[in-house]
């Protein structure tokens, strides 16, 4: 898909802000995850951080006087301009435990969506995800998007969630790294670890990266789990 070049901005002396203004677009994430990479390939030793996020992407400079040293003003548009047809996409297989002697909240999306449960799985699983970025927690994909018959909005209140819950929130999916209190619908659950530190990326799911869920029962799961 070709894009125009995404609008960029100085929010401050050190700060610029590439944005698309596209909302949920894989095509947009992909560019500006294309571009992250390129400055920090070219000008890393002048960046204090690189975060790219749905359709936003910002640079912030260790000091003011470095923009005139990269010509931001130039040189950034130019590169806005790459293309991605040479570049590959790896797709993860994620394991997911469906079954409902796990707690999920798939009885209760199914009143919702007027689905069976096993028409959730179905939908769930027979998708392949974008993985746009990670945030809320250390290791947490959001991922998208799902299907439109399955895309339910937040609790009203966040609830206790544990590690490896496979969750829904409005057109996203993704993955709780931890137990932690959370809002999204859960449909299942992974008995892989999403965040370690002692491991190299410590995050398993890496924004641009694709990612298929695969369901197993729930004696795969358990033997998973204890491996």
């Amino acid at each position: 898909m070709l894009l125009p070049p995404p609008h960029i901005s100085p929010l401050s002396e050190t700060d610029w802000l590439f944005q698309f203004h596209t909302g949920f677009s894989v095509a947009a994430n992909r560019q500006l995850h294309a571009l992250a990479t390129m400055f920090r390939q070219r000008h890393g030793s002048l960046l204090q951080d690189v975060v790219v996020a749905y359709d936003s992407l910002l640079l912030r400079f260790q000091h003011p006087q470095l923009h005139a040293e990269v010509r931001i003003n130039e040189s950034l548009k130019q590169l806005a301009n790459i293309t991605l047809s040479g570049s590959t996409i790896s797709l993860i297989e994620i394991p997911v435990c469906y079954d409902q002697a796990l707690y999920n909240d798939l009885s209760a999306m199914a009143e919702q969506t007027n689905l069976t449960v096993e028409e959730i799985i179905e939908l769930h699983s027979a998708a392949t995800y974008h993985i746009y970025m990670l945030g809320f927690l250390p290791g947490f994909a959001y991922l998208g998007s799902v299907d439109d018959r399955i895309a339910l909005t937040r609790k009203a209140a966040p609830v206790p969630v544990t590690t490896g819950a496979v969750g829904i929130a409005g057109t996203q999916t993704g993955i709780y790294p931890t137990a932690t209190p959370g809002g999204w619908n859960i449909v299942g659950y992974t008995p892989l670890q999403m965040f370690d530190i002692n491991r190299e990326p410590a995050c398993l799911l890496q924004p641009g990266q694709q990612v298929r869920f695969v369901p197993i029962s729930l004696s795969e799961y358990k033997s998973l789990q204890s491996s």
